[in-house]
């Protein structure tokens, strides 16, 4: 799916699986589908044409005309995916003759009502697109192209200094020329430069660059953030703390007021040469406060000018015209795809964190990440959509994993929010619902497909054709209407909902169009229903951070299922694993080796978290990691592997994991030995010469255990590590010499964990294959 298109091709594919024997439609139905199928193909060609023209450029008639076309799209899935849940969907069959014969014969009574049904409602669906199929002839659409603009924006407003940022050497010696020059001005004159620009320019980067370089030319220097929502008190005190960190060392511990905090600063930079640089300035109060750095009129009117042309609300300020098409400009040279993804991150909060594995999740039960290259996982698309948005500068990476350097997740530049939100809302592609918002109303409740409630406490009201519901403010859960009056819902997101005290999760059962479930750290300790079974089409489901135990055996007639993260107290039943075949990431906890077993069925596995346990009786199954070893050596797509040893069990058993050629992660932890499985001189072989994966291994240890002397020796004859990231105790190191005659040691540093009762020094080596090896 792409925001130009709507749902149109998914939804064409679905119709030609509409057309298939085994659904056993009449052959009047099966004409009128083929009729609206070459209808929709042609208006998937058209909307794509308008999809590339400026929102500006277009007549309101075609607007109306592309919107209604993809409200008739979201339709017409709708009613095609309910025909096939209820034509696709089944209850567990029953052991009782009496009872299986009369579910059957219901079952047959309910589909041949079904299939009546659906062939009335593609009549009406016939005439619909004949419709539109007129007012497109009428109002010329397939003629759209875009106009040329005699003018790029960017070539007046950004272009100077977004070209010369490939090389920063000419905009820095400028600015510093222009800081430090003695053109007329007394040097005791205050001088104010401004860099402005759209995020992700580098204008943080320049500005730091001219600090650092003319920093020795100055009494005292203070480079200090200020953000889109500032507070005063916490930028004087930054300030006065870089202005000197010897004499403001406790600055921040120091109860003081805005007033006193201002006269503070005034004070200190009396008769200095001083540099401040104020990165990340958004609006024209906190120069209200900040006004002492320009004490002569004329230089407080040009903060103002300043002020005035970064201004927010991009969407509604007709100021911002300039900034809003340079914007634009980057977000039409993104591809269908791209764009989606990019307009869907508007449902999340400003200045929030959105994490990468949750967003791909999601985008892929939108359907907006498409099969394209077999060889490619649905999720690795994804991860290319993710990388590529973040490689525009469209999206900022968020907090960096330690372990591979890379982006956990992303934040939204506050320009490109504005932009996305007031794309979204023109073209009701998602809305977000906040208590500063107007009041939506009753007609377009109706036609709201996903929806995010921010910091708000008014419920939703009849939202019916909702497909989408993030919930961004826990206390809304509590007066939210029935769940189950969504029954068109794909995407239900809790996560972070406080859930501890909700009674029961029985609505899940009747939502049968879910693609994604997600309950994560919402402390809810009651049942999964039985029901759960019943969502065919569930791609993924997360209760991680949650305190469920049990969960049914309904669960493993999930076939779609892709994506399982179980809770760390979740025990799962003992046989019907093996039935997620669709599987490409789990995360769950073992206790016995019939589990084991059946995991080696799961070959699309790619990320893989287990942690072994005890039984429910606190017995120890001896075969379990046996078992498991085996299982492992099937699952030849596995990238990331982490095993998990609970209880304080010494596990030591033979077996090997060789055979795992698409390894580039594995994390083991809570034991204290190295296991006999990982051969040093053998394994690692993604890590060969010219493998493309990451090449790198963690093992990381709880802060009572540490490996043994003996396994160190072992770890220095890998010869083709790329990278090996251990954490032991300095203690050891002191007692004895550690040598890697194989490796060299790139990095070496000291850390230390506190753990309330327990505190440890501990080394941490970063190991790099030499280059001559």
């Amino acid at each position: 799916m792409d925001f130009a298109t709507g749902p149109l091709g998914t939804l064409l594919s679905k119709l030609g699986q509409l057309l298939q024997d085994e659904y056993n439609l009449q052959k009047g139905v099966k004409k009128d589908i083929e009729f609206v199928t070459r209808e929709l193909e042609s208006m998937r060609a058209a909307l794509r044409d308008v999809g590339e023209v400026p929102q500006e450029q277009l007549k309101e008639v075609v607007k109306i005309w592309a919107r209604d076309v993809r409200e008739l799209s979201y339709d017409m899935e709708d009613i095609v995916d309910t025909f096939l849940v209820r034509v696709q969907g089944s209850e567990p069959p029953s052991k009782r003759s009496v009872k299986r014969f009369i579910k059957k014969m219901t079952s047959i009574v309910s589909k041949a009502k079904t299939r009546h049904d659906i062939g009335q409602e593609i009549k009406d669906i016939k005439e619909s697109v004949k419709d539109v199929a007129e007012r497109r002839d009428r109002y010329k659409v397939d003629a759209i192209t875009p106009t040329k603009t005699s003018v790029d924006p960017r070539i007046t407003a950004l272009y100077t200094k977004a070209a010369s940022l490939v090389g920063i050497d000419e905009p820095r010696e400028e600015l510093i020329s222009m800081l430090t020059k003695e053109d007329g001005m007394s040097s005791a004159e205050q001088r104010i430069v401004s860099i402005v620009g759209f995020g992700g320019l580098g204008k943080t980067t320049l500005a730091k660059a001219v600090h650092d370089k003319i920093k020795p030319q100055f009494n005292c220097t203070a480079f200090v953030s200020v953000s889109r929502d500032p507070d005063i008190i916490k930028i004087f005190k930054d300030m006065l703390y870089e202005l000197d960190k010897n004499e403001y060392m406790d600055i921040h511990n120091a109860a003081l007021g805005q007033q006193h905090l201002t006269d503070v600063v005034q004070e200190f930079l009396k008769n200095k040469r001083y540099l401040i640089v104020i990165d990340d300035i958004w609006d024209t109060k906190p120069w209200e406060m900040i006004r002492l750095l320009a004490n002569k009129s004329r230089n407080i009117n040009e903060w103002y000018n300043v002020c005035d042309a970064i201004g927010t609300g991009i969407g509604k300020n007709p100021g911002m015209d300039d900034m809003r098409k340079i914007l634009l400009l980057s977000y039409y040279d993104l591809t269908p795809q791209l764009k989606t993804c990019l307009l869907y991150l508007s449902l999340f909060p400003e200045d929030c964190e959105v994490i990468k594995d949750r967003l791909i999740l999601r985008w892929i039960a939108e359907g907006f990440v498409q099969q394209g290259d077999v060889r490619q996982s649905l999720f690795e698309i994804g991860q290319s959509y993710f990388n590529e948005l973040l490689n525009r500068s469209l999206i900022q990476p968020g907090d960096i994993d330690e372990d591979d350097m890379y982006p956990l997740g992303c934040r939204v530049h506050d320009m490109v929010l504005d932009l996305i939100c007031s794309l979204s809302r023109e073209e009701s592609f998602a809305t977000r619902l906040t208590d500063d918002c107007n009041q939506i109303t009753t007609y377009l409740e109706s036609k709201v497909r996903r929806l995010s409630i921010h910091n708000t406490t008014r419920p939703t009201m009849n939202m019916s054709k909702l497909r989408s519901l993030t919930i961004n403010n826990p206390a809304i859960i509590n007066s939210m209407p029935p769940m189950s009056c969504f029954y068109l819902l794909r995407v239900l997101d809790l996560e972070d909902c406080n859930l501890k005290d909700h009674p029961s999760l029985d609505f899940v059962g009747k939502l049968f169009h879910l693609r994604y479930l997600s309950l994560l750290n919402t402390g809810y300790a009651g049942d999964l229903p039985r029901e759960i079974g019943k969502l065919q089409f569930l791609q993924t489901l997360c209760f991680h951070e949650t305190d469920i135990k049990e969960v049914p055996l309904s669960i493993f007639g999930l076939r779609q299922l892709m994506f399982l993260l179980a809770g760390d107290t979740t025990r799962l039943p003992t046989s019907g694993l093996r039935n997620l075949s669709s599987l490409e990431l789990l995360v769950m906890n073992m206790d016995s080796a019939n589990i084991a077993e059946e995991l080696g069925h799961l070959t699309q596995l790619r990320v893989l978290w287990v942690m072994l346990r005890k039984d429910k009786e606190g017995r120890w199954d001896e075969s379990m990691c046996r078992v498991l070893l085996g299982s492992l050596g099937k699952l030849h797509r596995i990238q990331t592997l982490g095993v998990r040893i609970s209880d304080d069990v010494e596990v030591d058993v033979e077996g090997s994991i060789d055979s795992l050629w698409n390894l580039s992660r594995l994390v083991i932890y809570g034991t204290s030995r190295l296991p006999k499985w990982i051969d040093p001189t053998s394994f690692l072989p993604p890590i060969l010469p010219g493998h493309k994966g990451n090449g790198w291994m963690y093992i990381g240890y709880g802060l009572r255990h540490c490996l043994q002397q003996v396994h160190l020796r072992y770890l220095g004859q890998w010869p083709v590590a790329h990278c090996l990231h251990l954490m032991f105790p300095l203690q050891l190191i002191k007692q004895q010499a550690v040598h890697f005659p194989l490796f060299a040691i790139h990095l070496c540093c000291a850390i230390e964990i506190n753990d309330h009762a327990y505190t440890q020094i501990v080394l941490v080596y970063s190991i790099m294959l030499s280059e001559s090896l």
